[in-house]
């Protein structure tokens, strides 16, 4: 995912363009921390919803994300810019605790367990994005 992370910047300031993009592509990354499930086992969590959000729904990142889309109609740039580094933070931390549980069975995988084969995925970074670091525009070319 190619984003510009300037936005992120305190000197940024409101463009409902840019705002639409940078919502949709944490919509986006939100989205990837949903379980992909064929249609019959997403029948059954439906039927058992109310069980997984008490046990799954992150209040903190669906408020924020909910929020933002009223500061973006508003065009309360600051706001907006603070929900989306809120989500955004929360989002990197559960990724951040996958890949630590990732790594904690590739090192079970390693003693010859049955059942287990498991990518370490080495090329992925595990640092958190540091919002107050402005970062050179090395201009990478977009996908189209």
């Amino acid at each position: 995912m190619f984003f510009d992370w300037r936005i992120a910047t305190a000197t940024w300031t409101f463009d409902i363009y840019t705002a639409a993009e940078a919502h949709l592509l944490l919509d986006q990354y939100a989205a990837t921390f949903r379980r992909d499930a064929p249609l019959d086992i997403q029948i059954e969590m439906r039927r058992c919803q109310r069980m997984l959000d008490a046990n799954y729904y992150d209040p903190e990142r669906e408020g924020c994300l909910a929020d933002m889309a009223r500061a973006m109609n508003i065009e309360d740039g600051p706001r907006f810019l603070s929900l989306f580094k809120r989500a955004f933070q929360n989002m990197e931390e559960q990724r951040l605790e996958i890949r630590q549980a990732r790594k904690a069975l590739f090192d079970f995988d390693r003693n010859n367990e049955p059942g287990t084969d498991i990518d370490l995925e080495l090329s992925r970074c595990d640092d958190l994005v540091c919002f107050d670091v402005h970062e050179p525009d090395f201009n990478v070319p977009q996908e189209s």
